[in-house]
């Protein structure tokens, strides 16, 4: 929980019978204890799950990932977020199809923001990358194989 700095109700399902339920939610309590939020640790028995309340520090989830929408009200995905969809999603095709050239389509501030990394996060692929800006109003990356 710490280390990925998890936070709101955090629920654990121990399995096993009554003594090990007991004893990990003993290891737990005393796991929480080094916690400098302080996490509050549900009492009574809920069939083997337990409940932790952990207090969040920082922009949620959804924050971080998303930024104002400038056509509407809502919210849409960063380019930094989107940027790194789109390398995970052409070294998971480059993987399966080695040497198989690549082509990426996005939005024009997602290249623009990876244009700079493009270079050296493209060369461990080993595969030919064409970057192309994606036509519409679409908030999503896509990578296919070339023809």
């Amino acid at each position: 929980m710490r280390r990925r700095n998890l936070a709101g109700q955090i629920v654990i399902d121990f399995i096993g019978d009554g003594a090990d339920i007991a004893a990990g939610r003993q290891a737990l309590a005393k796991a929480l204890q080094a916690d400098p939020l302080r996490p509050e640790l549900a009492r009574g028995d809920l069939g083997g799950l337990v409940l932790v309340t952990r207090t969040r520090i920082g922009p949620s989830l959804r924050g971080a990932v998303t930024e104002p929408c400038p056509a509407s009200d809502g919210r849409r995905l960063t380019a930094s977020h989107l940027a790194a969809r789109l390398l995970r999603r052409a070294e998971g095709l480059a993987r399966h199809h080695p040497g198989r050239a690549l082509i990426a389509r996005a939005p024009q501030d997602v290249l623009d923001f990876a244009a700079p990394r493009f270079e050296e996060l493209v060369r461990p692929l080993g595969a030919p990358l064409r970057i192309e800006a994606s036509l519409g109003d679409g908030r999503d990356v896509e990578v296919s194989l070339a023809p």
